[in-house]
């Protein structure tokens, strides 16, 4: 059957629009295709990461020049501040940590104060004033006698933290210890009374703390630092120590 003589012989323009469609379609259908694979895979995050990097490198940048800025104003804990928040991006950064090492060293080389321990005389001081939590270097000189008539036995000197003994668990025997408080109660060897400053979390009064002949210590609170070797009361001592202060100390 021929089908022109059917439905009769199309008409020239009538094939002119039949293939101008045809095309458009398929032009349209072939950039669809183009822009679908021209997008990356599904869950690629290639260019966010690369955004998310820049971004970490500037705040680094920037931070690092504003810690210096604190460094050169003399503003040592808010330089610190900021290098340890580069440190919170870019935790492998050797630079910061050692800046930060570098600060803390010059610190606690500064403000030197030297004073003389008689240890018949039990707490020492107020020798000068410490801040809670921040560093201090103590070195210490010298040597004394001591003159203890006492049975002993196996277990080693008695120790308790009763006050009136004068001789506290847990540090040893005749090492230097600090204590921070408002004031020595007496001279017999007792350990300054506490209160809402310098007492202990508990209520009660503040609590020694080790130092020995060279130490760099945190104090538990900020207040008058006092120092004694830790001695029994019914110890007769007799010598003076030299002890060097340094660091985060003063008014």
């Amino acid at each position: 059957m021929n089908l022109q003589q059917t439905f009769g012989r199309p008409r020239e323009g009538a094939l002119r629009r039949g293939l101008i469609r045809g095309l458009s379609v398929a032009l349209i259908f072939i950039g669809l295709n183009c822009a679908v694979f021209a997008q990356p895979p599904r869950g690629s995050t290639k260019q966010l990461d690369n955004k998310a990097e820049q971004i970490r490198d500037e705040f680094v940048r920037e931070t690092g020049l504003l810690a210096e800025e604190y460094e050169r104003s003399g503003e040592n804990d808010k330089a610190i501040v900021m290098l340890r928040r580069i440190l919170d991006v870019r935790p492998d950064l050797v630079q910061a940590r050692e800046k930060i090492k570098e600060i803390e060293e010059r610190r606690l080389s500064a403000n030197e104060v030297t004073t003389e321990i008689d240890v018949s005389r039990g707490w020492v001081g107020p020798i000068t004033n410490v801040q809670k939590g921040k560093p201090f270097r103590i070195s210490v000189t010298g040597d004394y006698r001591i003159v203890y008539s006492k049975l002993i036995s196996g277990d080693g000197p008695p120790t308790s933290d009763d006050p009136a003994t004068g001789l506290y668990d847990g540090i040893a025997f005749g090492r230097l210890m600090g204590i921070v408080a408002p004031a020595p109660q007496a001279a017999s060897g007792r350990r300054p009374s506490g209160n809402r400053r310098g007492g202990n979390k508990n209520g009660g009064p503040p609590e020694p703390f080790v130092i020995g002949a060279d130490a760099s210590i945190s104090p538990p609170e900020s207040g008058p630092l006092y120092l004694r070797v830790n001695l029994p009361t019914d110890c007769r001592a007799t010598g003076k120590l030299k002890a060097t202060l340094t660091g985060n100390i003063g008014s």
